[in-house]
């Protein structure tokens, strides 16, 4: 597992961050992206999907849709976002479930701590988790972990 802290000064700093996670990623990534709101997260999820050739304007916060799915030729991803529910009902959770037990698929979820009670399976996931935050200094920072299948 790889473990990094970093501070981000410019947007640009999120968008090397941006192109660092993708990088790291295959079609059977699950990205847990935490963070107060306003922080970043959508603004990190169109960087790092601008990298799959999807227009940032395409990109939308799916806070109110709670998942929005987006197109590569090989593969799918899929942006989850969980904010606004403080119980996830059966339909939400079987749904986020068949995404999580695709072969070919990238998930990212935006407030992941909403599902720490769930038994959601990972299947054979890379698991990133990237949390942002706001230093002391009033910059974002980010941590940044990494973990495999089997590792």
């Amino acid at each position: 597992m790889y473990k990094l802290k970093k501070e981000l000064e410019t947007i640009k700093d999120l968008e090397k961050l941006a192109n660092f996670i993708y990088r790291k990623t295959n079609p059977t990534t699950l990205i847990l992206l935490s963070g107060v709101l306003g922080v970043g997260k959508t603004a990190f999820v169109k960087l790092f999907l601008k990298n799959y050739g999807i227009n940032e304007n395409r990109v939308k916060s799916p806070t109110f849709s709670l998942i929005n799915e987006y197109y590569h030729p090989d593969f799918q991803i899929v942006h989850i976002d969980l904010y606004r529910l403080n119980k996830i009902d059966i339909n939400l959770y079987q749904e986020i479930q068949d995404y999580l037990n695709g072969k070919n698929s990238i998930v990212i979820i935006e407030w992941p701590e909403r599902l720490i009670n769930s038994d959601l399976t990972l299947q054979s996931k890379q698991l990133i988790t990237l949390k942002l935050e706001f230093s002391e200094q009033e910059k974002r920072s980010y941590h940044y972990n990494i973990s495999y299948p089997g590792a």
